[in-house]
């Protein structure tokens, strides 16, 4: 959440964003990839050594299923991020520092941004007053 009120136009908070979301995707990455694959083989080992073929098959979906929650939720948004916001995305064409002239223009009209969609419900004179 602390990350949500740094302003990414200035390099120094820009680089707090780096950083901190570097240090958020390590932990997701050990914690719920490395670890959590390790924790699973574990388990998967000793259900085999009890014999216990019926718990391995469901704990085989059950592993499946938390994995991909685990990937696609918790791991792949903060890697997405720091490909977005990393030192090279610029050359890379990933991100865009200088949006702020669209912002500045939807603040002074009043938070309606021009879309085809508001234009059309403008030109038709449906308001609610």
């Amino acid at each position: 959440e602390y990350c949500k009120t740094l302003d990414l136009k200035n390099q120094k908070q820009l680089w707090t964003f780096r950083i901190v979301n570097g240090i958020c995707f390590g932990i997701m990455a050990w914690m719920r990839g490395i670890y959590w694959l390790f924790l699973c083989g574990k388990l998967h080992m000793r259900l085999y050594e009890d014999e216990e073929y019926t718990m391995m098959c469901v704990g085989v979906v059950i592993y499946t299923l938390i994995t991909g929650f685990n990937v696609m939720l918790c791991i792949y948004p903060f890697g997405k991020k720091m490909l977005k916001f990393g030192p090279r995305s610029k050359e890379m064409g990933l991100v865009d520092m200088d949006d702020g002239e669209e912002l500045e223009d939807t603040k002074k009209e009043g938070g309606v941004h021009p879309s085809p969609s508001n234009n059309s419900l403008m030109e038709k004179g449906d308001t609610d007053n």
